[in-house]
This record gives structure tokens, C-alpha cells and sequence, in this order.
């Protein structure tokens, strides 16, 4: 056996150290880490370099690297991205073996005499597919950057109790937008203030040759900014209308919750047709990410428009106050998301009412995308056999599903079907409150105590039916749980009716769901044959057991024909039309991997 392999075995055999050996450590004090992540070369060649000098004692040592990422509710720490990753001490490299069970985890062993260890590694920025921040963040004119990317921990401390000094390097001319408090800069080098490390992965930045920062909050001694990066310069000019709308919502969440709960707080949006598109919260600011036309087409406003309102929303369900289970010390401890229908389901109702008090929507916008969530969840097959908890329980996985058969499998419904039940909540505690007391007083009791405070408080299941009961006595825990655990039930609409309205289907999309297939370039008919299809005839989805369905239609087959006319969505279209009156059937030519049917 040779050296090399001799130096392995010694530390696979670390593995077998107690774990109460490798955690002593979380009684000590550790100094500082210096952070160093260099940008320059992200725009074109996607890398992004790191350095990290770690204090150290001589003996085993484990690092980690994050794994479960919050906000993104699942183990999606972009490990496959991390490469050249190098130890030293004392100008000497120091082996490292990864451990075969916990794959996020790295061990190695610290000589003596040895207290300060160099850390080398890169990440390597993706150029295709991934979802949240693994996806595509960077383009020549721009890059989104979070901190979990290129960085190691060590194990036996909270997340919180780790300092980390961040430097950060951009490409020369660039400029910046994140929460983190600059402590001094030189030329394209900016030196951060010290921060727990919770505190910096918490902390993206956004840093382009095309940048607007925005004051929401003039005159206000809270900061509220909108700092913006796009690939062109056009995208940056916003309307003094659409700024307006902006601030609004400064004040119209002020309003509902009464505090706040951070120092200053950023919308970190970036425009661009090449990165991933998502919005992801965190506690001081948003990692927000849409079409570079955002604030120039109609369309990709009216649909986008509650995107930062849902985040903002965040910053007070979510981060401030957090599902205890989703709560976890450092980054490697599964997060348990059963939860998720109050911390998404009530943001996206929030959402969607903040969008619309701010005047980012009208309140014919919200009806009409309130509608549409109610008829998609009108066409659920899937909750015959799946109950809504259960999506909110396996939402680590139901991120990355499959997009096919989505109404059978039922994939993140704890989204707009969580929002629909939270409507129900809202008008019920109106009906029975005779309009003196809505979710507003929900609002301010539940998320609006210790204002200015950014320290994290938990609750569970007990605590939100506690709140409701003390806003409206009714017996709200039987309530949610008949919404949460029911099958074989339809939608929750009863929050529609409370409220004055119906669901009503007609031969006209509305304007909210003509956009929606323009800007996306589909044709949604799933609430008439059961199908939707692209421009160029791709089936993308079919309505489990619907009319398509029965006919042998399946997700990934492509229509050639249309009752012998070449496919074209207006001839489908037409031809739906013409079925209707004649009652004639609709006969389509389809391929399916080279072979033909009808």
C-alpha cells in the first residue's frame, strides 16, 4: 500500500470517531473566517473563484458543504458545481476524503502546529438547465451571486455562531446591489462587514454593467431599495407610475403587519432572458429573477406581477416568523416543510392582495388571476388519492417532479390551492366578525410584535389556529385540517362565494390568461378537451382521465394535424370551436417517437 492510499484509510477511519468528540468543539469559540470570492471571470467563463482562511486546532476536522438551502426547501445545495477544491497549511496541501454516507461532507486532518487553514475551490456557474439558484445566474452583462455557492463551514457550530469576513471582487466598472453593509471598498474589491454565516447566505448579491438602485422609502429612516441589473439599459426605465406602485407597497405592507423586521431591505431584481426566472426570499432582502422586458411588455407585468410582492411578503412569513420544523441550526439538518401551506400557501394570498393594494394590479387583475388558480385546482384529479398535506410534506422532492400528468400527481398545490383555503379563512373571519375583523388583524398579531428585531421566532400547527381563535373565536383547527387532509373533494372555493363572486368558464379567455399563453407561447385547454400545447404542437400536459385522456392523447407527443389542416394554434382553436356546434369529433394526427396515429 502506498502513502497516498495509506493517508485515506487513516481518514475513512475518522468516520468511527463518536459524534460527541467531533461536536466538543461547539462549546469553543471560533475566530473569524476570511471569505474572498472573485466575480471577474463569472460573466464568460462561469467560474467563480473562492479563498477562505479558516481558523483551525491540530487533529480531525470536518467541513461542510451547505445542503439544505433556505428558502429553496430543499437539499439543493448546487454540490455538483464545486470543483477545485484544495486544502493548505502552512504553504503544504492537506489530503481530504469525502464522506461516503453525507456526501455534502468533507474530512481531513490538521497537523500539528498548524492553526490557520487556506481553503481553495471554485464553482462553476451553470450555463444550462437547474432550477432556483443552481440555475443559469450569470450572462456577460450580469451575475447573481449567493454565498452558499463557494464556501465550506465547519461542523460542530451553529450557523450563527460562525463569523465570516466577505470580500467580494467584481468586474471593473460593474456595480452592486445586496443587504450586506460595505465596510470599505477599493476599485472593483468591496470589503463587507463581519457577519454570522446564516447572515451571508442569507445575503445574495446582484452586480451588472447595467444597474438602478430606486429608493422606495424616501425621507423614511428604514430603507427600502430596488436595485436592478438587466442585460440592456432600456430594461432599467421604470415609469414614475410603475415607482409609485412600488412604494405603495412599502406602505401598504407596513400597514398590514405594523413592524417590521430588518435594517434596511433590498429587492434584488434581475432582468434578463438568459438566467433562471424564480423568486427566492430572504430576511433583509429578494433574490428576484424575470424577463429582461419586464417593465417594457404589458403582458409580462400584468402576469409577473406579484412576484415582488410575494417575496417582500416573505420577509415577515417566512423569515421573521418561520414553521419550527423549517428552523434548523446549521445547513445540513433535513428541514421538515409540512408547514409550507401557511409559510407559501398565505404568502401567495398576501401576494396577490399587496399586489393589488399597491395598485400593481388592478382589482380585475386579481379576480381574474384568483380565478385561475381556482380553476386549475378545480382540475385536480390528483386529490382523489393525494390530500394537500401531503404535498406540502414531499415538497422536497415535488420541486424537481416531472412536469407530466401534473394534475394526477399533484406537484406544489400547497401554492395557489394553500391560497385559495386562506381566502376561505379571510371572508369566513369577516362573515362572522360582521366585517369589524379580517386576516389583517391576523397579520398584526401573529407577524407584528418585537419590531426592528431580525431574530427568527417559530411556531407550529397549535400556535396559528391559537392566533385565529384570538382574532375570531371559531374552531379553526378542524377548519384547516378537513381542507389538509381530506381526498376525493373538490377545490376549496367556499372563500369565492363568502366573497361575493363565482367561477364561471366562458369561450373568451380573459385578458390575465391571454397573457399568460402569449408570454409563454402555450395553448391552455385544459378546462375544455383536457390538453395544453405549444406553438409548434407539443402536447405539454394532458388532464388525467379527461377528454384528450380517453382519446390516447399523451404528454410529449406532438399533433401534425387538425381535422386534416396542418397544425397551427388558431386552426386548433377553430376547429375546437366548429366541434362545439356540430358536435362533430375533433380528429387529430399526432407523432409519438416516429410513429403516427389518430
Amino acid at each position: 500500500m502506498n502513502p497516498g492510499r495509506r493517508t485515506l484509510w487513516a481518514l475513512i477511519a475518522l468516520l468511527t470517531i463518536p459524534v460527541f468528540a467531533l461536536c466538543a468543539r461547539a462549546s469553543v469559540r471560533l475566530g473569524p473566517i476570511d471569505l474572498s470570492i472573485n466575480l471577474t471571470e463569472t460573466p464568460w467563463q462561469h467560474v467563480v473563484s473562492a479563498r477562505l482562511t479558516m481558523p483551525v486546532r491540530p487533529g480531525p476536522l470536518t467541513l461542510y458543504y451547505p445542503k439544505w438551502i433556505p428558502g429553496e426547501h430543499s437539499p439543493a445545495g448546487p454540490i455538483n458545481e464545486l470543483a477545485g477544491l484544495e486544502f493548505f497549511a502552512n504553504g503544504h496541501r492537506i489530503p481530504w476524503v469525502r464522506d461516503p454516507v453525507h456526501l455534502y461532507s468533507f474530512h481531513l486532518v490538521i497537523p500539528q502546529n498548524v492553526h490557520r487553514l487556506v481553503i481553495r475551490l471554485d464553482y462553476l456557474s451553470p450555463v444550462s438547465g437547474g432550477s432556483f439558484t443552481e440555475g443559469i445566474s450569470a450572462t456577460p452583462h450580469l451575475v447573481d451571486f449567493n454565498w452558499n455557492e463557494a464556501l465550506l463551514y465547519p461542523k460542530g457550530f451553529p450557523t450563527r455562531d460562525l463569523e465570516y469576513v466577505p470580500t467580494l471582487t467584481i468586474p471593473k466598472g460593474w456595480r452592486f446591489g445586496t443587504a450586506l453593509t460595505v465596510a470599505s471598498r477599493h476599485g472593483s474589491v468591496i470589503h463587507f462587514r463581519p457577519v454570522p454565516l446564516n447572515t451571508l447566505v442569507d445575503s445574495p448579491v446582484i452586480t451588472g454593467s447595467y444597474f438602478r438602485q430606486i429608493n422606495l422609502a424616501p425621507g423614511n429612516p428604514v430603507h427600502r431599495y430596488l436595485d436592478i441589473v438587466a442585460d440592456y439599459p432600456e430594461a432599467l426605465n421604470l415609469t414614475r407610475r410603475e415607482i409609485q406602485d412600488y412604494r405603495h407597497l412599502i406602505v401598504q405592507e407596513s400597514r398590514m403587519f405594523h413592524s417590521h423586521h430588518y435594517a434596511a431591505y433590498h429587492f434584488l431584481l434581475t432582468l434578463s432572458n438568459h438566467t433562471s426566472h424564480f423568486g427566492l426570499e430572504h430576511h433583509q432582502s429578494s433574490d428576484d429573477r424575470t424577463n429582461a422586458d419586464y417593465f417594457l411588455n404589458p403582458e409580462a407585468l400584468l402576469v409577473g406581477a406579484d412576484l415582488l410582492p410575494h417575496e417582500y411578503t416573505h420577509s415577515w412569513n417566512g423569515k421573521f416568523r418561520r414553521p419550527a420544523r423549517l428552523w434548523q441550526p446549521n445547513f445540513q439538518i433535513p428541514e421538515q416543510t409540512g408547514l409550507l401551506w401557511v409559510y407559501e400557501g398565505l404568502t401567495q394570498y398576501w401576494g396577490d392582495v399587496m399586489a393589488t393594494r399597491s395598485e400593481i394590479w388592478t382589482p380585475r387583475d386579481f379576480r381574474e388571476a384568483i380565478a385561475m388558480t381556482a380553476a386549475n385546482m378545480s382540475h385536480r384529479p390528483g386529490r382523489d388519492w393525494r390530500p394537500l398535506q401531503d404535498t406540502a410534506t414531499a415538497a422536497p422532492y415535488l420541486y424537481y417532479a416531472p412536469g407530466f400528468y401534473a394534475t394526477f400527481r399533484r406537484s406544489v398545490d400547497f401554492y395557489p390551492e394553500g391560497e385559495l383555503i386562506w381566502l376561505e379563512v379571510d371572508t369566513k373571519i369577516r362573515m362572522l366578525s360582521h366585517g369589524t375583523r379580517s386576516l389583517n388583524d391576523f397579520a398584526r398579531l401573529f407577524f407584528g410584535m418585537d419590531n426592528g428585531s431580525d431574530v427568527t421566532r417559530t411556531y407550529d400547527m397549535a400556535d396559528v389556529v391559537r392566533a385565529l381563535k384570538t382574532v375570531e373565536p371559531y374552531h379553526w383547527g378542524r377548519f384547516l385540517r378537513k381542507r389538509l387532509d381530506r381526498v376525493g373533494h373538490r377545490a376549496p372555493l367556499s372563500g369565492l362565494r363568502w366573497g361575493g363572486w363565482r367561477l364561471v368558464y366562458t369561450a373568451h379567455p380573459s385578458p390575465y390568461t391571454r397573457a399568460m399563453q402569449h408570454l409563454f407561447h402555450f395553448q391552455d385547454l385544459m378546462f375544455s378537451i383536457g390538453f395544453t400545447v405549444n406553438a409548434k404542437g407539443n402536447v405539454g400536459d394532458v388532464l388525467w382521465m379527461g377528454p384528450a385522456f380517453r382519446a390516447g392523447l399523451a404528454p410529449g407527443m406532438r399533433i401534425q394535424a387538425v381535422d386534416g389542416a396542418s397544425f397551427k394554434p388558431q386552426v386548433l382553436v377553430r376547429a375546437l370551436v366548429a366541434a362545439e356546434r356540430s358536435h362533430d369529433p375533433l380528429r387529430l394526427i399526432v407523432e409519438d417517437e416516429g410513429v403516427y396515429r389518430t
